[in-house]
């Protein structure tokens, strides 16, 4: 569908299925999603394709299993930055093909599990600036989100790849830190890179790979190693 096509969607809705301004990332986002949240006034004009579905009781097993997988992706993310309005926030960074994990799939039940959080990666583009733990905490919270705990992080669990939809500059093959909540401290970090290049160190807390928690942790001191966090824009329970 080449240019600005968009289709209506049964939440009174409606999403891209072109592009905006020549724009890739644009498709496949709802026009509430441009616009803050809610319907402009003035509707665009739909172009000439729409999706029909059957009942749910007509949709198998996996074809339903990842229709909710899309869904929930859909409603966990924040406006788009290519919006037409100026003030609209970021923006997020998942899903994206281009920068997701190989060989991941985002429609895999195990990955659902930390997508049902509303994973949003935040680094420098956005903001963030590699200050302490409880400055993320309160970067997440600015932008109406919550610091992501363990699962959210790391679905496939220690020594696996980390959640899809980093940036497309994030070395995945280098030391990364990123704070992460749920372990009942105000300094826990989990390695979202590799230490010494070695793939079974991914996912693996600071205080698994050395004997405390860092120092830095509580400071602004080493950003380069806090270049990354994950902020959680839906309230589900750990």
């Amino acid at each position: 569908f080449p240019g600005e096509v968009w289709a209506p969607v049964a939440d009174s809705d409606y999403v891209l299925i072109g592009t905006f301004q020549d724009d890739e990332t644009s498709t496949c986002k709802t026009l509430t999603g441009f616009n803050g949240g809610k319907l402009p006034s003035s509707l665009p004009k739909l172009g000439d394709y729409v999706l029909c579905c059957k009942g749910e009781d007509d949709i198998g097993d996996t074809v339903g299993a990842d229709l909710s997988t899309a869904n929930s992706v859909q409603d966990s993310v924040p406006p788009a930055s290519n919006s037409v309005q100026d003030s609209v926030p970021p923006a997020p960074v998942l899903p994206n093909a281009d920068s997701a994990v190989p060989g991941v799939d985002l429609s895999d039940p195990i990955v659902a599990n930390g997508v049902k959080y509303g994973p949003y990666w935040v680094g420098r583009e956005e903001g963030w600036n590699g200050g302490s733990y409880d400055d993320a905490v309160n970067f997440c919270s600015s932008i109406e989100g919550r610091l992501c705990p363990f699962d959210a992080y790391c679905p496939f669990g220690a020594e696996k790849p980390i959640m899809p939809g980093f940036h497309d500059g994030f070395k995945n093959n280098e030391e990364h830190y990123s704070p992460v909540a749920g372990f009942g401290q105000d300094n826990a970090w989990v390695n979202v890179g590799m230490k010494d290049g070695d793939p079974s160190t991914t996912c693996k807390g600071y205080d698994q790979l050395y004997p405390n928690q860092p120092e830095w942790g509580r400071t602004s001191a080493e950003p380069e190693l806090k270049r990354y966090i994950l902020c959680c824009m839906r309230n589900e329970s750990a």
